[in-house]
This record gives structure tokens, sequence and C-alpha cells, in this order.
């Protein structure tokens, strides 16, 4: 062969060597995290990749501009409040083990922006006040906690695009030919996005109306709830899920469950927020619970290069599957399917389980998180299935409550 077509052009070998490069770099964040990392986001440095959907207007990429009140000062005339977030995911918006789990490989100030907003930048790791408080009181209610700033908490909370700004931004994307990092068109958490699609098709529910619901005090006031319930409540996430199980006998000894989960009062996708986020169902026959069958209601990516319009290359994610239960207001909902084969004619028990996965259970595993952190169950049931029915199904679950706020 000639020794011109063995040789590979050097522009070309160039490009091979860099793609070739960065695929090994981001090899291991590619499974856990599903993002390439600078060298200089692993060392800490600032780096803004927030969404177009701005924070609120009290954080700047800087951290809380004003006074230092804490949420301890804030406790000597509102401790009923101050108690509710508290217990909050707010308030363990930087401590919270998952999350850690996630930034000790990946700490940005991407994440830090959010999760710790009270952090001046030059701290990759927040100490103090920052740390313990998380998303606490000023966040929301101002630069110097005043009077007038607490009593507008009405219009605070009538402000949706508040809750975008830490709910709703886009993957990164690694910069294959001239280094650095930049926002891909993709979102990483579309939460805001969602509800603002729900709500073109008739959703009339706001974010208050379930994670901050009216509720009264010791004295009969009432105030908006600020434990934030979330993805760690199973009474939000059950409230929030209608479901309908079905069985049906087919020839040849196939029985057939037919599963119908749909949403209830929901403004956005469920599971949503983090990308791992899913619901499990699991279907069992009889005490054979070891062969039981999935239903898995998650997003999907892959990894890909591509070039932007500038001729930029670029390692980015994209969904190829979305299959998680959509608003009301968004979709018609069809069952979804699982067979067992050689059942016998005659009495049976078909167990049911319905659970929220933070994670993919060797996902928590490989990051030391509890199974019991990890996994929520939200309901369960069975259907008794006698021998000359050729279809039963279960008692479906009612609609929840009307929305709450």
């Amino acid at each position: 062969m000639n020794q011109a077509h063995e040789r590979e052009h050097p522009t070309r070998s160039l490009l091979r060597s860099r793609i070739l490069m960065a695929a090994r770099a981001h090899l291991s964040l590619i499974s856990t995290l599903m993002l390439g990392v600078t060298m200089s986001a692993l060392r800490g440095e600032s780096q803004d990749l927030r969404a177009p959907v701005s924070p609120p207007s009290t954080v700047s990429s800087h951290g809380l501009r004003g006074a230092r009140a804490s949420a301890t000062a804030c406790a000597h005339c509102h401790s009923e409040i101050t108690g509710e977030w508290t217990l909050s995911q707010h308030r363990t918006s930087w401590t919270d083990e998952v999350f850690q789990s996630a930034y000790r490989l990946e700490p940005m100030q991407f994440c830090r922006g959010c999760h710790a907003p009270l952090n001046p930048d030059a701290q990759p790791v927040p100490t103090g006040e920052a740390a313990h408080d998380g998303i606490s009181c000023r966040v929301c209610h101002g630069e110097n906690n005043s009077a007038r700033a607490v009593a507008a908490s009405e219009e605070i909370t009538a402000q949706r695009a508040r809750c975008g700004g830490c709910h709703q931004f886009n993957f990164p994307a690694f910069l294959l030919t001239q280094g650095g990092m930049a926002l891909a068109s993709a979102p990483m958490q579309d939460t805001f996005g969602e509800w603002q699609r729900a709500v073109a098709s008739g959703m009339t529910e706001t974010c208050q109306s379930c994670h901050m619901p009216w509720v009264r005090g010791p004295e009969g006031r009432r105030h908006r709830s600020h434990r934030f319930e979330g993805s760690r409540s199973q009474a939000l996430l059950s409230s929030a899920l209608i479901t309908d199980v079905r069985a049906t006998r087919r020839a040849h000894g196939v029985l057939t469950a037919h599963v119908l989960v749909r949403a209830d009062h929901v403004g956005h996708a469920v599971p949503t927020g983090d990308v791992f986020r899913r619901l499990v169902v699991r279907v069992w026959l009889d005490q054979n619970q070891s062969e039981s069958r999935e239903i898995v209601y998650a997003r999907q990516y892959e990894s890909r290069y591509e070039r932007d319009p500038a001729g930029e290359l670029r390692w980015v994610r994209r969904e190829v599957q979305d299959t998680r239960v959509q608003p009301p207001s968004q979709a018609l909902v069809s069952p979804r399917e699982v067979h067992f084969a050689n059942v016998t004619p005659s009495t049976h028990t078909l167990h049911w389980r319905i659970e929220h996965q933070l994670m993919p259970p060797e996902q928590a595993a490989s990051k030391h998180i509890a199974d019991a952190v990890n996994r929520m169950l939200i309901r369960e049931g069975e259907i008794a299935i006698d021998a000359a029915n050729s279809q039963v199904n279960s008692n479906p679950t009612p609609p929840g409550a009307p929305p709450r706020g």
C-alpha cells in the first residue's frame, strides 16, 4: 500500500487524539454524573453555568448580598415557620448525603450556587451558616429581613419564576476543540419548564399549591408551610399518583398484568428534578417475589459528540426516552403490561408495589447511599385471581384531594 495512504492527515490525527483523551478523562463521570467536567471544576474553581431562567433577585454568582441575619434570628419572631423550614430539604440542601455523594465527584460552582447560595465563590467547601442553613430565610425574603421584606411573603410566593432559578437548568457541554465548558441546549432539570407547558395546557396549580400549602398554627393563624415537601415525602408522592392494576388470563397459560399510573393535580412530570430519579412498579405472582417483573418510569440519556453551528465539537448528553408520568393536562396515558407464562388454571394472587428511587439501586450502592434512603414505597396492593375469571382488577386508587393551595 502507498505510504501516503498509510499516514493519517495531521489535523485529523490531532482531532482524533483530543477526542480519545476527552473520552478517557470523562469515562468514570459519564457513568455516574453524565456530565463533562474540566480540571478547573474539579479543583473547585468558579464556573457559572446557570440556565437562562434567573435565580431569585437576592442571589448572585457571589452568593447572597446584604445583611447577615441568620435563620436563628428569624426564629425569635417566627418560631413555627422556622421549625418547619428546619425539617425541610431546603435547610439540608448542602448537607444532604445524596447531594454530597455527587458533589464529591463534581465540586462545581454550578452546584454551590443553588445548594449553598449564602456561600461566596471563593469557598469550594461552604462552612458555617452557608453549609448549615442551606437555602435559608433571607434567600427568599430579601437582603435585610426587614418587616417589609417579611410582609412581602405573599408577593414572593406568587413569583413562580423564583423556583425556576434553581429548578431549571441545562446540561453542561464539554468543548473538545478549544477546551472549556458551555451550556448545552438540553435541560438537565426541566421542572419549571414542565410546569410552564402544563399551564399552557390548562393546569391551574402553582408550585406553592403543593409544596407550600396553607396551614394553620397553634393560634389559628394561616400561613404557607415552609416544609417544602417534595421527592422525600411519601404522602405527597402518594397523593400525586393514581394507580389501576388489572390482570387478564390469556391462552396457553399466559397471565397479563395491566398497570396504569397517572398523575393527579400535578404541575410537572413524576418524578421530576434530578436526572436519576425514577418510579419503579414491581409485579409478581403468589410468593415468587424473586421473579418479579419491573416497569420503570424514568428518563434515559446517551452521550454524543456533536458539532455546534460554529463548528465546535462538543461532548453532550441527549435525552433519548422519557417514560415518566406526565401532568394530567399533557398526555393521554395507556396501561403498560407485563406477562407471566405457564400460569396454572387455579387461584393465584398478583402482588404489586410502586416505589420512588432517587437513583438506580446499583448506583446508590456504589455511592454508599443506604437502600432506606434511596427507595421509598409509595403504594402496594394485590389482586385475587379466581380460576374461573378471565379478567379481574384491583380497586383503583381514588383521585387525590383537591389542590391544596
